[in-house]
C-alpha cells in the first residue's frame, strides 16, 4: 500500500487505461524501458496464447498495446541514446500502435483516423501515414490476408468473399434471376386470389 509499480499500472488496469497511459506525453519519467519491456513480453505472450480461442480476449486493443509498448520502447532508446528532443515517448507509442494495427488488421485510413482522433492532434497524420504504409507493405509481403480473414478461413466459416467468382465476369443481372412460372407473374391490377396464388408459386 502506498507504493507505485509502473508495470502494474499497465497490466492491472483496463486496456483503455493502459493505452491512455502509453499515449500520454506527460509521463516520460514514470514508465522506463525495463517496465515497458516487461509489459510488452507479458501482453505479447497473452495475445499469442489466446489467439483463436473462442473467448473475448480483445485482439484489437491487445494489438494497440503491443504496438504502443514497442513504439514507446523505441522512443526511450531514441531519448537515451539518440538526439534529444526529437519526440516524446507517447508519440512513438501512437506510431507503434498504428503500425501494429495496420499490419494486424490490414487497415490503413481507419487506423490513421482512429489514432489521430484519440490524440486530438492533426500533426501526427504524416508520421502515422508513413508507419501505416510501411507496415502494410511488409505485411503484404508476408501474409496474404489479415488476421480476421485468416481466422475465418481456418475455422471454415462460410462467408461471402470480397470479389465475385471468375465465372460471373460475363454475367449480367438478368442471368442471375430465378425462373418463375407464369402464375407467379402479377398483372398491373390483380385480385387477392391472384396474389395468393403467385405467392404459393414462389415458395
Amino acid at each position: 500500500e502506498g507504493k507505485y509499480n509502473p508495470v502494474a499500472s499497465l497490466l492491472l488496469t483496463t486496456s483503455e487505461g493502459a493505452v491512455k497511459r502509453l499515449f500520454s506525453r506527460h509521463n516520460v519519467n514514470e514508465i522506463h524501458f525495463r517496465n515497458e519491456l516487461l509489459a510488452f513480453l507479458a501482453y505479447s505472450t497473452l495475445n499469442i496464447c489466446l489467439t483463436g480461442v473462442p473467448v473475448p480476449s480483445g485482439n484489437f486493443t491487445g494489438s494497440m498495446l503491443i504496438g504502443g509498448l514497442a513504439g514507446r520502447m523505441m522512443g526511450a532508446l531514441v531519448r537515451d541514446y539518440g538526439q534529444p528532443g526529437v519526440a516524446v515517448s507517447g508519440v512513438y507509442a501512437m506510431v507503434g500502435s498504428a503500425a501494429m494495427l495496420a499490419g494486424f488488421k490490414q487497415m490503413a485510413v481507419a487506423v490513421v483516423v482512429f489514432i489521430t482522433g484519440a490524440a486530438n492532434d492533426l500533426n501526427l497524420v504524416p508520421p502515422l501515414m508513413l508507419a501505416v504504409t510501411v507496415a502494410l507493405m511488409l505485411n503484404k509481403l508476408i501474409n496474404e490476408r489479415g488476421f480476421d480473414e485468416e481466422q475465418i478461413l481456418r475455422k471454415g466459416i462460410p462467408y461471402l468473399g470480397p470479389e465475385p467468382p471468375r465465372l460471373m465476369d460475363r454475367m449480367v443481372a438478368l442471368d442471375l434471376r430465378d425462373e418463375l412460372p407464369p402464375e407467379a407473374l402479377l398483372p398491373p391490377e390483380a385480385s387477392i386470389r391472384t396474389v395468393k396464388d403467385a405467392l404459393e408459386q414462389t415458395k
